[in-house]
Order: C-alpha cells, then structure tokens, then sequence
C-alpha cells in the first residue's frame, strides 16, 4: 500500500545504504550478498528502495555491514555497535545490551 509503514522503511534502508556508501564506510554490494547468501542483485534492489528484505534479515543485513539494526531501520542512534562499549571494552565486540558491572569487596 503507498505510504505504508513498509514502503517508509524501504526508503529508510535505502538512504542509510547510500549515507554509508557516500562516507566512505558502506561495504561493497557484492560482499553484502555474499556474506547474506544472496545475489547482488537483491541488494541493488534494497540500496535502490525498489524491494524491501524480510524484516527478520533487517539484523543480520545491519551485522554484516557493521551497523546497529535500530539504526539502519529507524536512524536511531549510536550507527555503529562499537559506540556502545566504552574504553577497553573491545570495539570490535558485536552486540550490544548493557554492559555488566562487578563490584568486589
């Protein structure tokens, strides 16, 4: 339906592909499929807001272009999962969720 909640977000994923590509950081096309198992074909499509991917894959496509799921959807921020851990925490860590804290004493 034109102007449903899908053909929104179609268009968000689209943009946030292209905002990725133009800075410089977006993974090429082919290596999005071949790490998804896809062709490069579909991805053209979804970078290009023509076709949408399953909403379930909305995680993994994010995993595989190193971004958060939240905000490939919806914009929200922090982009990158790295921007949750703080210092030390090991920036190339995947997932998020908060960090634990032990106390001793």
């Amino acid at each position: 339906m034109p102007g449903g909640p899908l053909e929104g977000l179609s268009r968000r994923l689209a943009d946030r592909l292209h905002e990725l590509k133009a800075a410089g950081e977006g993974v090429k096309q082919g290596e999005i499929a071949e790490r998804l198992g896809v062709t490069a074909s579909a991805v053209s499509y979804w970078a290009s807001g023509t076709t949408l991917p399953d909403l379930e894959r909305i995680p993994e496509i994010a995993a595989a272009i190193g971004v958060r799921a939240g905000w490939l959807a919806f914009g929200e921020e922090p982009k990158e999962v790295g921007e949750l851990l703080g210092p030390g925490d090991g920036g190339s860590q995947l997932g998020g969720g908060p960090r634990r804290t032990t106390s001793t004493g």
